[in-house]
């Protein structure tokens, strides 16, 4: 990284470059300035020194509650923690200006630690005292019983926001004496905040309270700036239930979940796609915001979002406003409508190797749509209200054509049998990595598809989602082949497909647990540089007689790269078996496989094994390799419902360092 040079009369405010480098901005300085310090807020408090406070409260190892108030809110407590807190004044002067550099890995794995509720995770930030012109380099780590354990050590002012070879070192070692573990990540500078803060410290000691305000979000040439009217209150105590916490509940103030400066900045700047979990904090922003405590020249967040949100209603019109268009000509008969609608619900427990790993549940899907048909037009629905929320499938057929069928709008692309199961008939909770990792999943497109007993050929071309603004375009194909079909005792089933996409940003590849509940990747790229266009294809087979069933595939993602930067190959696959204990089958048809019926009041049982790998090394790109085992039971309760467990035994190698944990999920599933 480059350090920014000094000048004469005052440094200039280092930004954040592209590639990860700091560099001088001096016509685009984001200054707190302190126009708003609020009076009311301190001049009734005694005051206390710095020393005074290291003495009585530094309070490095603490439990925390944060609080997202307004000034009316705080303005009730104010006069109540007068009685109990006196205010830290240097030079006359009670509050400060901090500008803190957050660091994080390219795929952001301290953000969603944090997203994520992991026990064990930290954070390691570069703060300036501003007043004092001093830096240090904090580290905080989360640990069991949700306490909080900070350490710093003085990092040069000239140097803000570039960490040497020995603080890199320091970094790695306290995570180690922590942790156990090497730190598996490489840290740059990703986020910057800048705050002014006023600190109280309880008259007892052993307790204080920051209170921030005036707080500024950047990147690069983004900011987003929060009103000054809102404060984010920060109580330090060693229960978490301090004298503080007791008077902002009194008020009927409770703690704001998920309010981390840095994951809110990483939020509110569009830079992660998944933030649920500090969700509360961001609606308390956005809320203020909307009643106009913002000036609109202040605030400079990013467009895509609002674009998105156009994009989302001008394609669903586009696909179904044609509807009553098509039916022109149909016989008026009525409409055969049909409901649908999915929830899976999972829980795992991890015996963790070098990654810490959270046990817990998780709604894995929440999905309600409708199908309709007329004639030989078919149109389907259907929305996933999990995590943020998006369409799946929202596409418009016709049938009429004795050559094939024609598709109009969002649905999967090709990714091999597995990929085309849907997730309601697969035999394991989760797809093998190798399909996970390298399928494109749903897009906008036109697909054609011949479907026939002993065959099946299906093309595609598509480009972007429906709630997205991935633009990139590409064509598919897909063909299988059943030469024997003994009355659907017997299947054997041979298919390939593949793929050509182009792509204009950097991509990052990573491979699942095959569990989501904790939803860590122990194998992956980070950012593949100078990639313009990806072909993915595959090879897939299977074999059924009566109750048992073998199915294996083989794929491959080929990376093409500007020139100057290689070609890149990675690929993956996996051999099961399954067998229906109690003697059904699986039944056949459009080239795959689908869901099991049970004959029997007390349903339909199968015992299944899989063995499953991937390799993202190749070139300069060193993602690691794995390859997992996993047993699995399912209980078939009724034909719409079924009780999954799967155990995987997790094998990774990434960088020479190996990481292998168990797993037990299991999984309800009610599918109708």
């Amino acid at each position: 990284m480059q350090t920014a040079k000094n000048e004469q009369a005052e440094p200039p405010v280092p930004r954040i470059t592209e590639s990860g480098n700091i560099r001088n901005a001096q016509s685009h300085r984001h200054q707190v300035t302190g126009q708003y310090t609020l009076p009311w807020l301190v001049q009734s408090f005694v005051p206390i020194s710095l020393k005074q406070l290291n003495a009585n409260a530094s309070m490095l190892v603490r439990r925390d509650n944060k609080y997202v108030l307004s000034a009316a809110d705080l303005k009730k407590a104010i006069g109540l923690f007068t009685k109990h807190f006196d205010v830290l004044t240097i030079d006359g002067k009670r509050d400060f200006t901090y500008e803190t550099y957050y660091f994080d890995d390219d795929e952001y794995t301290c953000y969603h630690d944090h997203q994520r509720g992991r026990r064990q995770r930290f954070k390691a930030r570069i703060r300036k005292y501003v007043d004092a012109q001093l830096c240090f380099l904090e580290l905080k780590f989360k640990g069991k019983r949700g306490i909080t354990d900070k350490r710093r050590t003085q990092h040069a002012v000239e140097r803000y926001g570039v960490l040497d070879r020995a603080e890199l070192d320091y970094i790695n070692n306290t995570y180690f004496e922590f942790y156990g573990r090497e730190l598996q990540h490489d840290l740059h500078p990703t986020i910057e905040t800048h705050v002014q803060r006023t600190t109280l410290v309880a008259k007892d000691g052993g307790e204080r309270m920051t209170i921030d305000f005036n707080m500024k979000f950047i990147r690069d040439e983004l900011n987003f700036r929060v009103d000054s009217d809102l404060f984010i209150v920060e109580t330090k105590s060693a229960n978490a239930n301090g004298i503080a916490d007791k008077i902002l509940r009194g008020l009927h103030l409770h703690p704001t979940d998920g309010c981390s400066k840095y994951c809110m900045a990483m939020a509110a700047l569009q830079m992660v796609e998944r933030h649920n979990n500090f969700l509360p904090a961001l609606r308390k922003i956005q809320a203020v915001r909307d009643q106009g405590l913002l000036s609109e020249n202040e605030h400079t967040q990013p467009e895509p979002r609002m674009r998105s949100v156009c994009k989302l209603s001008q394609r669903l019109l586009m696909i179904f406003a044609a509807v009553p268009l098509l039916l022109l000509g149909e016989d008026t008969q009525a409409m055969d409508f049909s409901l649908k609608a999915r929830l899976d619900l999972d829980h795992a427990l991890y015996r963790e190797d070098a990654t810490s790993l959270n046990d817990g549940g998780l709604t894995r899907r929440a999905r309600l749509g409708v199908e309709a048909v007329q004639g030989d037009w078919r149109f389907e629905i259907e929305y996933d209200f999990t995590g943020d929320g998006e369409f799946k499938d929202a596409y418009v057929s016709y049938t009429g054509w004795d050559v094939g069928d024609l598709s109009v709008g969002q649905f999967k692309t090709f990714s091999g049998l597995e990929g085309e199961t849907g997730s309601s008939n697969i035999t394991f909770i989760e797809r093998p990595m190798s399909t996970d990792a390298f399928s494109s999943s749903r897009r906008l497109g036109v697909g054609f598809a011949r479907n026939r007993p002993s065959y099946t050929v299906s093309t595609i071309a598509y480009s972007g989602k429906i709630d997205g603004d991935d633009e990139k375009a590409g064509v598919g194909v897909r063909t299988t082949f059943a030469p024997l079909l003994k009355n659907k005792q017997e299947v054997v089933h041979l298919g390939g497909w593949a793929s050509y996409e182009n792509i204009d940003s950097p991509l990052k590849i990573s491979a699942r647990l095959e569990a989501r509940p904790d939803d860590e990747k122990l194998l992956k790229t980070g950012n593949i540089k100078k990639v313009n266009a990806i072909t993915r294809a595959g090879l897939e087979t299977a074999w059924q007689k009566g109750s048992l069933l073998v199915q294996s595939e083989w794929m491959y993602l080929h990376l093409h790269r500007d020139s100057g930067k290689p070609n890149v190959t990675l690929d993956g696959g996996y051999i099961g078996a399954s067998w229906l204990v109690t003697g059904e089958q699986r039944r056949y048809g459009d080239g795959r496989f689908k869901s099991v019926k049970p004959d029997r009041p007390t349903g339909a049982w199968e015992l299944a094994a899989r063995l499953s790998y991937i390799d993202l090394n190749d070139r300069d790109i060193t993602g690691g390799r794995g390859h997992n085992f996993t047993l699995g039971v399912n209980w078939y309760i009724m034909e719409n419902m079924r009780l999954m467990v799967n155990y995987i035994d997790v094998h990774s190698r990434k960088n020479g360092k190996s990481d292998n944990p168990d797993i037990v999920l299991t999984r309800l599933q009610v599918a109708f």
